[in-house]
């Protein structure tokens, strides 16, 4: 066993080493020998024609047996991830060892089922996809390298992707002094050709009826694969990918009240942030992504019914359920692609980091987490900081303006009334009422009520007078008609 340190003067930091486990394993049927000239199948929305790769179209034997893989530990005070290049390089498990925590979901099985591009494929941990989602080398090697950084170390794991034949590489970081680590991505086209290309960070949670999926707070609205269906955010009414949420709404966030299989894309964000948290267990995890690259934020589920215990049965022996969490670069949808030109490199950075007891975040970025809740403040940092204050000054306005905690403590109260909108009780008849809300709508007030109750918090109060156009005169009475 080599080992990989990095020291802080006598003192072991952080650690790296190869070592060999032994998982419980259905074996993989044999590919198809025949040529696939499969130019009308479909994967995951894109064209799916594999050829010249041999194709796995059986599903996996009935026995499982005990198979060793090699696997690579990354560890320090905080966290322990263990990396599988034997299964495209995988993230296997990646632990919270101050809570005890699998933030991301840990599969005690490896049982191929006919997902991937070239067949296999298997849930749980982080699958990196690319140059298009659960990419063709999915459950192939991959070749690595652990690398010293002066402040942390990285795996490199690295391909030539079987389809394109453009080498990507992802460098899993993971620093001295913070519960956080880093996801490094070089993507080069090494061919006279441009392609079109997508990246995808496939993270998979545990998931029960008590976990809840957080999206920035920007995000008012979701749609899914093709923008073809959209609802609102969190609460969801109307229909939505063959489904219709009833019209006093469901408050989607809440994973069980997803009844069927399904994706939910955000809209767009000026935030960086998003990821779930189980309000059982008090832990979660969050996803860190620049949000000018890292542009896709998604969740997908199975949701609860027969389908969904089908596939569990599928992919799993005794681990349960589990959601996915998607952060895409230079795509926020599935299809959406980019081009990368001949000879061209792509770089770009995604981080991950556990929760606890914070509970889900009004606001994050890669050095806080932050929860206003009932007047309280509370912070989960990736770093252990020391001997530091946190203030609040009477200059609320420059505080207001140049500090993001300062603007989540007015902010997120004021969003979090108006997220349901509001219903007009009134013995005005139904059409006279409903008139109302259209005029609401159209002159979107809602934007307005929104801004008066933030300006009360940061000023101590404010007014909000609606006019009528032609009636600005406040010292006449209204004219109804």
């Amino acid at each position: 066993m080599k080992k990989h340190l990095q020291l802080c003067g006598e003192i072991m930091i952080t650690e790296c080493y190869e070592t060999v486990i032994s998982i419980p394993t259905y074996q993989e049927a044999k590919t198809e020998e025949l040529p696939m000239f499969a130019q009308n199948r479909v994967h995951q929305r894109f064209t799916g024609n594999p050829y010249p790769n041999k194709v796995v179209i059986k599903t996996p034997e009935r026995e499982k047996r005990d198979k060793s893989y090699k696997a690579i530990v990354l560890e320090n005070d905080y966290l322990s991830i263990v990396i599988l290049p034997e299964i495209g390089g995988k993230i296997y498990s990646a632990k919270d060892k101050t809570t005890g925590y699998d933030f991301f979901y840990k599969q005690h099985v490896i049982k191929p089922a006919l997902i991937g591009m070239l067949g296999s494929w298997v849930s749980g941990g982080v699958e990196f996809n690319w140059p298009y989602h659960h990419r063709a080398s999915t459950f192939m090697p991959v070749d690595y390298e652990i690398a010293n950084e002066k402040d942390g170390i990285t795996v490199w794991l690295s391909e030539n992707e079987p389809v394109d034949r453009m080498q990507g590489a992802v460098g899993i970081f993971l620093g001295n002094d913070r519960a956080v680590f880093e996801t490094r991505v070089r993507l080069y086209n090494r061919t006279s050709m441009r392609h079109s290309f997508l990246w995808w960070e496939n993270a998979a949670v545990p998931v029960n009826p008590q976990y809840e999926i957080f999206f920035p707070e920007d995000v008012d609205h979701v749609h899914f694969h093709y923008r073809r269906s959209n609802t609102t955010f969190p609460i969801a009414r109307g229909p939505f990918n063959g489904y219709k949420f009833p019209n006093e709404g469901v408050d989607i966030s809440k994973h069980f009240n997803t009844k069927f299989p399904t994706s939910y894309f955000c809209s767009e964000t000026k935030y960086d942030y998003f990821g779930g948290y189980d309000n059982g267990l008090n832990c979660g995890v969050v996803h860190i992504g620049d949000h000018h690259i890292c542009t896709g934020k998604k969740m997908f589920t199975w949701a609860y019914n027969q389908l969904s215990k089908s596939w569990e049965n599928a992919l799993t022996d005794t681990d349960g359920a589990y959601a996915e969490l998607m952060a895409g670069s230079y795509t926020n949808n599935q299809p959406d692609l980019t081009w990368i030109m001949p000879y061209e490199t792509k770089t770009f950075t995604q981080s991950w980091y556990p929760i606890a007891d914070l509970g889900v975040p009004s606001i994050a970025n890669y050095d806080v987490a932050v929860r206003i809740e009932k007047g309280l403040l509370k912070i989960q940092s990736t770093k252990n900081y020391k001997n530091i204050d946190i203030s609040l000054t009477q200059n609320g306005n420059t505080l207001y303006r140049n500090n993001w905690i300062a603007k989540a403590i007015i902010d997120k109260p004021a969003q979090e009334m108006m997220k349901n909108g509001f219903e007009i009780h009134s013995e005005l008849d139904p059409e006279d009422i409903q008139k109302i809300e259209v005029a609401f709508n159209r002159t979107m007030s809602k934007d307005k009520f929104l801004n008066l109750i933030k300006w009360s918090r940061l000023y101590g109060g404010a007014v909000l007078i609606p006019l009528i156009e032609g009636q600005e005169d406040l010292s006449q009475p209204l004219n109804y008609e």
